[in-house]
């Protein structure tokens, strides 16, 4: 891992850690890097997986 990622993942951990609390940090600072992502995506984007321009499609079936 280079250092820009590892850099993008501490980033990743501490909105974790902001996020779901400072009682869960032994727990998010144990995971790997796919369990990181997928935990940041969630938490930032929400579980809606469509992209900006796919729900901007959306708007226009309803």
């Amino acid at each position: 891992m280079t250092y820009e990622d590892e850099r993008h993942m501490m980033h990743m951990k501490a909105y974790l850690v902001d996020r779901l609390g400072w009682r869960r940090r032994d727990e998010i600072e144990g995971w790997d890097l796919d369990t990181t992502f997928e935990q940041f995506r969630i938490q930032y984007h929400g579980q809606n997986k469509m992209t900006k321009t796919e729900a901007n499609k959306a708007i226009w079936r309803r």
